[in-house]
């Protein structure tokens, strides 16, 4: 690959994947490529990328600020003009993403398993696998500061700043494994799908206010702060008839879990790791749940954690959290500059989605996280999420995930769908109500 003077770019070479395929590019400052992929820096600090996008390596159109690309393998790294760094979208066999602590970087490097950032006084870091000591870089002093040919004009652009307050809202749409389910604006509520379990009879619920879905059951959030619930009840996930003074509710790997008006918690189902014992959580402004974990966003932007403990001191670092979400075997966590990122227990496909930014709600599925942005628009990431059509809809207001599904919540209360990457009739429901904060 090279890069002209004009800022045009040529590549030659194997293009299978068509990651030569840069005869378009425009305004393009650094290139990098990895081994079945292409990237390019524009001068506007946004970023470009053809070729294979398997691992969602090719997934950086929502990247801004950027200053600095690299690029190895199956995976893309940014460095921002802040100092930060942020890598595509799946890791899946080594830790080579986990950059989202870094600060004060002046320059990146990638190879296959590996990503090292030079720091602005001299020192490196580095991270990922390290059979061979590559990374240990950390007696390094002195190191010699790169500069910058030609430096990316940046957009005046406000940062944006997000918190568990301004983006808590109650979910009016939802998805099953098999089923979707809508509040309609007079508080009534539709289903759609495989009933195997009971878990669309839902015709007779009045006075819903949200409400929340998994596997084969559908829990309702009513406006007086009870919840009913129906479907499979094979771990005791419908049992929420005793609940009062709840404010916010969620579904996920056979549990039910309730946010209640004094922040504190209450949850039940699949016990088998302990992830329900939330009775002593405080303080909490939103929950989520996934297979064999419950997490509890704070007030205070940081993490809850009940059930897994694998990950237990990774998820309890994060801080700056704006929202979460649970996926199929992980939890999602929409930070509050915009950026995601995933985190599952050991044993299962733990990936970190970094970077993705300008985002206001977040979901998650088996092995992709969808995000969707201020403008409407919903971005895919993960694994596998080539041509997954949800990346063309428009005017978007609310979404839900579900394993192989993805439900967008319209502005006109029309409602959209894809079952993995095939159209999805929702023309049942209508007339849904707009989710308020």
């Amino acid at each position: 690959v090279g890069l002209k003077a004009d800022g045009t770019v040529v590549a030659v070479g194997t293009n299978y994947n068509g990651q030569c395929d840069v005869s378009g590019w425009r305004n393009i400052v650094a290139v990098a490529a990895g081994e079945r992929h292409t990237v390019g820096l524009k001068a506007d600090g946004t970023v470009v990328a053809v070729g294979t996008n398997y691992n969602g390596q090719c997934n950086v159109s929502n990247w801004r600020d950027i200053v600095a690309v690299a690029a190895a393998g199956d995976y893309t790294v940014g460095l921002k003009a802040d100092g930060t760094v942020v890598t595509s979208l799946f890791a899946y066999y080594f830790d080579q993403r986990n950059v989202f602590d870094w600060q004060d970087i002046v320059a990146v490097a990638a190879a296959r398993n590996c990503t090292v950032g030079l720091k602005a006084d001299g020192t490196v870091v580095a991270v990922g696998t390290n059979y061979f000591d590559q990374c240990n870089v950390s007696g390094w002093t002195n190191i010699l500061i790169p500069v910058l040919l030609k430096a990316p004009t940046l957009p005046a652009t406000p940062k944006q700043t997000l918190s568990p307050v301004t983006l808590m809202k109650r979910n009016t749409i939802a998805v099953g494994a098999r089923h979707a389910v809508g509040i309609k604006t007079n508080g009534t509520v539709v289903a759609v799908g495989d009933n195997e379990d009971g878990q669309c009879n839902v015709s007779d619920w009045r006075d819903i206010v949200a409400v929340a879905a998994d596997g084969n059951y559908t829990v309702g959030l009513k406006a007086d702060g009870t919840v009913v619930a129906v479907g499979d009840n094979y771990h005791g996930q419908c049992d929420v008839s005793g609940w009062r003074n709840i404010m916010s509710i969620a579904a996920g790997g056979g549990c039910t879990v309730g946010l209640k008006a004094d922040g504190t918690v209450v949850a039940v189902g699949a016990n088998y790791n302990g992830q329900c014992d939330v009775s002593g959580w405080r303080n909490i402004v939103a929950v989520a749940a996934t297979t064999g974990f419950i997490a509890g966003l704070k007030a205070d932007g940081t993490l809850a954690i009940a059930g897994y403990d694998y990950y237990d001191s990774i998820l309890y670092s994060f801080t700056d959290i704006a929202a979460i979400a649970g996926g199929e075997f992980n939890i999602v966590l929409l930070r509050s500059d915009g950026t995601v990122i995933s985190q599952g227990p050991e044993g299962s496909d733990d990936y970190h989605i970094l970077g993705m930014q300008d985002f206001v709600a977040i979901d998650a599925g088996y092995a992709r996280v969808y995000g969707l942005t201020a403008d409407g628009t919903v971005a895919v990431g993960g694994w596998d999420c080539d041509d997954i059509g949800a990346s063309d809809w428009k005017d978007i207001v609310a979404i839900a995930a579900g394993s192989s599904n993805i439900v967008g919540l319209k502005s006109d209360g029309t409602v959209v769908a894809l079952w993995d990457r095939s159209a999805w009739d929702m023309s049942a429901l209508t007339d849904i109500r707009l989710p308020e904060k």
